[in-house]
């Protein structure tokens, strides 16, 4: 079976710590609370398959009927987490430029975890625009929910800060697909100090059919897709990508970022799911008088 090359972007980090490895004699307990929360903040990615708030899709428990003309209206939403809100198109059958926003029952905003760049200055009036808004669809086949992240405006990313431990290692890894097949959507992740983030190398490890091929792809991530209609079928579309980073010295909050590069136009593109991360935590050693660190997996 043929061995994917090492990332680009990662061979350095992963010579490090397989060092660090071979070199460990004896190994000190990192503390137990080193992941715990700062500030309120979570020690993980929240929500990262957009599946809460539960039962909310499809709008208004509709059946759906595999016709596009119909399902439209019931097959998506976007949602606000600065008031809880939702935009509904189903009640009235209202297009988003119209449709209006409504509450939703028990909502929390801690448990949803995630936040948009969207500013409200989108797409012509339309009401999806609202500033904060992120878009979360049904796929129809699977019942899958994931989030598109060019909704209303161009570029738009979504993103959480995060208790992060530094020196520790974060592997993170999520699926990405394009609309449709007539453009090819990219995106990119950008992890830092909140404000500082900066585009992480990526490797990809899944393909769909599509003629993309397993390995590097730098700092953008572009997903070829067919045979994928608006009806929201993405069964077979998505694309697995991940990628590592070393938290600095000091950064005890850390903001994953994930951003839209490229889409068709303002309101189509970048279908995202199943974000995660795993944790590698240091542990110290000291062989005749030496001294370092070596990781410890921790999902």
């Amino acid at each position: 079976m043929h061995k994917p090359n090492t990332p680009r972007g990662l061979r350095k980090t992963l010579s490090v710590l397989t060092a660090g490895i071979m070199l460990t004699a004896g190994l000190a307990a990192f503390p137990a609370n080193a992941a715990t929360t700062t500030a309120g903040l979570p020690d993980h990615i929240v929500n990262g398959d957009f599946e809460y708030p539960k039962g909310l899709l499809p709008l208004n428990g509709h059946t759906l009927t595999g016709k596009l003309s119909e399902d439209w209206w019931y097959n998506w939403t976007s949602i606000s987490p600065t008031d809880g809100t939702y935009l509904d198109l189903a009640t009235n059958k209202q297009w988003a430029a119209t449709a209006p926003w409504k509450p939703i029952s028990n909502f929390n905003a801690t448990q949803f975890g995630w936040k948009s760049t969207q500013d409200g200055t989108g797409f012509s009036t339309d009401s999806e625009r609202k500033a904060g808004a992120v878009e979360i669809q049904h796929d129809y086949k699977t019942g899958n929910i994931y989030a598109e992240m060019t909704a209303a405006q161009q570029h738009t990313a979504i993103y959480q800060d995060i208790a992060t431990t530094p020196g520790a290692v974060y592997t993170w890894s999520l699926k990405h697909a394009s609309m449709d097949g007539v453009a090819v959507n990219k995106m990119s992740v950008l992890i830092g100090a909140p404000g500082k983030e900066t585009p992480q190398e990526a490797y990809r490890t899944t393909v769909n059919g599509a003629g993309d091929t397993v390995g590097d792809v730098g700092t953008v991530i572009a997903t070829n897709v067919k045979g994928v209609g608006g009806q929201r079928d993405y069964s077979n579309a998505w694309e697995t990508y991940t990628g590592k980073y070393v938290v600095p010295a000091g950064q005890t909050v850390t903001r994953f970022t994930f951003k839209a590069v490229d889409s068709l136009d303002d309101t189509h593109g970048n279908m995202l799911d199943d974000i995660s991360f795993s944790v590698s935590y240091p542990l110290h050693y000291d062989l005749k008088g030496g001294s370092g660190t070596a990781p410890q997996q921790h999902d």
